[in-house]
C-alpha cells in the first residue's frame, strides 16, 4: 500500500467512525413519532401480514420485513428500533465515499463522505425507525453496481449484484423507479455514442432490466389493486415553495444550499466556459448531474399535478448525487485559498446545524405526554384523541395503565394540513363525553386554536387541566409537532 493509499484508508476510517458516532448518539432521546410507532406496529405482526399490507400502504414492504426480524433479535425499544437506521446511515457514507472514487477521483471521494457524514438530513433520517435512510444505501448500492457494469464488460456476479441492489432499492419506496429510469437514459446515451465498441451489450442490459421488471411485478400488481380496494380522496396540500424547501431540506440548510448549488453552477459554468459537452457520456459528471435533476424534476412535477404530498424526504434517492457533484464542483476550483474556504464554511455550517439537532426536540414529545397521563389518570377516566393516523398506537407504546379508555373522537373528519380541530370534532366530543366525570382530549398536530372545546363543553364541564408538548410552528395556521391536552371534569 502506498503512502497516499494509506493516508486515505486512515481519512475515511475516521470519517466512517465519526459518523457512527453522530448517528448513534442520543439515539433514544427523542420520543417515537408517528410513523415511528406504525412501522413497529406493521412489523410486529409477522411477515405475511407485512406482505399481505402491500395492497393497502402506501410503502413497500422491505423495510418493514427487516424491521420485523431485527426486532425479533434485539426488541421493541426505542434505542434497538432506530439501531437499524444508524447501521444503514453509517453505510451509506462507507458507500458514498465507494461510489464518489469510482466515479470521480480520491479528493472528491473523501470530501463528499465527509459532508455527507456531517448531513442533518442524513443523520435525521438515520435516527428515525422508517426506510428512508435504507432508501439512500440502496440508491448508493444501484448505482454504485451500474457505474460497474459501465467499467465492463460485466461479469455474472456484477451484473446479479446489479440485479440484487436494484430490486431491493425497488422494494423499499416508490421513488426508486426514478433511479432506474436515470440509469436507462444515461446508458442509451452512452450506448449511442459507443455503439461500435460498447462495453455493456445492449442484450445484456435490456436482460437486466426485464429481470428487475419481472421482479418488481408483484409491486405492480399490488399498486393496481391497491387502486381498486382502498377509496381514498388525494390530500390537498397548500401551495407554497415546496421544490425550494426540500432543496434546502436535503441541503442541510439554506447557506449549504447555496454552497452546494453555487459549486455546482460553478462547474456548469465552467463546463460551458470551456466549450465541453456537458451532455457528453464520457463525462461521469453528467450522469451525475442526471441522478440529481431528473428525480427532483419528477417528483415535483407528479406534485404540481397530482398534489401528491412533497417532502425533502421524498429526494432521498438524489440527496448522495447533490453531496457527490457538489464536492466535485468544490474541487474545480483552481484557487487553493478559495477552495479549502468553501470546504471549511460547509463543515462549519453542518457542524451548527448537528449542534442545534442534538440540542432541541425535533419530534412530538409522546413519551412525555404518556407520562403525564399515566401519573395524573383515575381509574375509570376516558381518553379521546383526534387522529386516525397514529397517535393512539405512539401513545399505547408509553402508556402502560389498563384501567382508563380509549376511543377516537371523529376518527372521519381528519383533514391536512393539520390546522386545529373543527366544530365536527367538538360535537363528536360533546357525544362521546356525555356521562363521563372526567374526559383527557389529547390533540395531536391540530390544536385547539379557536378554543371550541371550551366554548363548546364549558357549560358542562371545566377544564382542570391544559398542557401543551413540543414545539409549535404557525404558518397560515399550519401546526407542527404539537400535542395539546385537556382534562375535563364535569360540574
Amino acid at each position: 500500500m502506498t503512502k497516499g493509499a494509506r493516508r486515505s484508508t486512515i481519512i475515511i476510517s475516521l470519517i466512517i467512525v465519526l459518523a457512527a458516532v453522530l448517528r448513534f448518539y442520543g439515539l433514544a432521546r427523542e420520543s417515537l413519532w408517528l410513523d415511528e410507532a406504525l412501522s413497529l406496529k406493521v412489523a410486529e405482526q409477522g411477515p405475511l401480514f407485512i406482505l399481505i399490507q402491500i395492497a393497502f400502504d402506501n410503502h413497500p414492504p422491505l423495510y418493514l420485513l427487516i424491521l420485523h426480524f431485527w426486532i425479533k433479535i434485539f426488541g421493541p425499544g426505542v434505542y434497538a428500533l432506530r439501531a437499524l437506521s444508524a447501521i444503514f446511515g453509517t453505510a451509506a457514507v462507507y458507500l458514498i465515499y465507494r461510489l464518489s472514487r469510482a466515479i470521480f477521483k480520491e479528493k472528491t471521494a473523501i470530501l463528499s463522505s465527509a459532508l455527507f457524514a456531517l448531513s442533518i438530513f442524513q443523520v435525521f433520517y438515520s435516527q428515525e425507525a422508517r426506510m428512508y435512510i435504507l432508501l439512500a444505501l440502496l440508491t448508493l448500492a444501484s448505482v454504485y453496481s451500474f457505474i460497474k457494469l459501465l467499467d465492463g464488460p460485466p461479469g455474472r456476479r456484477q451484473m446479479l449484484f446489479y440485479i440484487i441492489s436494484s430490486m431491493l432499492l425497488l422494494y423499499t419506496h416508490y421513488s426508486a423507479i426514478t433511479i432506474i429510469l436515470v440509469q436507462n437514459i444515461y446508458f442509451l446515451i452512452r450506448y449511442m455514442e459507443d455503439r461500435e465498441h460498447p462495453l455493456l451489450k445492449i442484450k445484456d442490459w435490456l436482460l437486466s432490466q426485464a429481470a428487475i421488471l419481472l421482479l418488481y411485478m408483484p409491486l405492480i400488481l399490488a399498486g393496481l389493486s391497491r387502486s381498486i380496494i382502498v377509496k381514498t380522496k388525494t390530500t390537498i396540500f397548500p401551495k407554497s415553495y415546496p421544490l425550494i424547501e426540500s432543496l434546502i431540506g436535503i441541503s442541510g440548510s439554506a447557506l449549504l444550499a447555496a454552497i452546494f448549488f453555487g459549486a455546482i453552477l460553478y462547474y456548469l459554468l465552467r463546463t460551458f466556459k470551456a466549450r465541453r459537452e456537458t451532455n457528453s457520456p464520457k463525462d461521469r459528471s453528467f450522469f451525475v448531474l442526471l441522478w440529481l435533476v431528473i428525480p427532483v424534476a419528477l417528483t415535483y412535477i407528479f406534485y404540481k399535478f397530482v398534489r401528491w404530498p412533497f417532502d425533502a424526504k421524498y429526494f432521498m434517492v438524489s440527496a448522495p448525487a447533490l453531496f457527490i457533484l457538489a464536492a466535485y464542483s468544490v474541487n474545480l476550483i483552481k484557487k487553493r485559498f478559495i477552495r479549502n474556504s468553501v470546504i471549511i464554511a460547509a463543515i462549519i455550517l453542518s457542524l451548527a446545524q448537528l449542534a442545534f439537532y442534538y440540542n432541541d426536540f425535533n419530534r412530538m414529545r409522546w413519551d412525555a405526554a404518556a407520562l403525564y397521563i399515566e401519573k395524573t389518570a383515575m381509574p375509570g377516566d376516558l381518553v379521546l384523541f383526534n387522529d386516525k393516523a397514529g397517535s393512539r398506537s405512539v401513545f399505547d407504546y408509553y402508556f402502560k395503565r389498563k384501567d382508563v379508555t380509549e376511543a377516537l373522537i371523529s376518527p372521519k373528519c381528519l383533514k391536512l394540513p393539520f390546522v386545529g380541530i373543527d366544530r365536527e370534532t367538538v360535537e363528536d366530543l360533546k357525544t362521546q363525553a356525555a356521562g363521563r366525570g372526567r374526559v383527557w382530549v389529547v390533540l395531536s398536530n391540530a390544536p385547539d386554536i379557536d378554543r371550541l372545546i371550551e366554548k363548546t363543553m364549558g357549560a358542562d364541564y371545566t377544564i382542570a387541566e391544559h398542557k401543551i408538548f413540543g414545539s409549535v410552528y404557525y404558518v397560515n395556521r399550519k401546526i407542527k409537532n404539537i400535542i395539546e391536552i385537556f382534562l375535563l371534569v364535569k360540574k
